[in-house]
């Protein structure tokens, strides 16, 4: 079976996945739709309202891609954390959000538009309405780690706001 064949971007499009319901261990299926950022200067872009699509950060994994999202009824190979993670999000929330997700909205055969989208990836994250970090399964380092994140999250605050004045 043919898997989900990718149509090219323009330089300031994306894609954004639609995932659609579904219950406990059904196959994962969506839809992309294409969006173009807008293009604003720099030192206003942060005011730009939101559309309306949440990004997805999370731990790609070491395996393959041992399973498979059907998108627009093709199937496109995934990891088994990004599985979990869109089976775990679908089963938790009613409507569940259009998201940005690298592996998904990005075509990871085609070097050419790597480059252009990963060179995009600061504003597809500050004009989405939120991101989503997921840093996988539970391990005993996970209260370090997330104690580390705000530390160095107050730091950062503490740093912009000298340097704003």
């Amino acid at each position: 079976m043919a898997t989900y064949a990718y149509r090219p971007l323009g330089h300031r499009t994306i894609r954004i996945l639609q995932l659609l319901s579904g219950d406990g261990n059904a196959p994962l299926e969506g839809h992309l739709t294409e969006f173009t950022l807008p293009t604003l200067p720099e030192s206003i872009q942060d005011d730009v309202p939101a559309l309306e699509y949440e990004c997805l950060s999370y731990v790609w994994g070491i395996d393959k891609k041992p399973f498979a999202i059907s998108i627009n009824s093709a199937p496109l190979p995934i990891t088994t954390s990004l599985n979990s993670l869109l089976k775990r999000l679908r089963n938790t929330i009613a409507n569940p959000p259009l998201l940005w997700i690298d592996a998904i909205c990005i075509s990871q055969n085609e070097l050419a538009e790597k480059d252009l989208k990963v060179a995009l990836m600061s504003d597809i994250y500050r004009v989405a309405r939120r991101v989503i970090v997921d840093l996988g399964e539970y391990s005993p380092d996970v209260p370090q780690a997330l104690e580390f994140v705000t530390r160095a999250g107050v730091q950062g605050l503490e740093q912009h706001r000298f340097n704003s004045f």
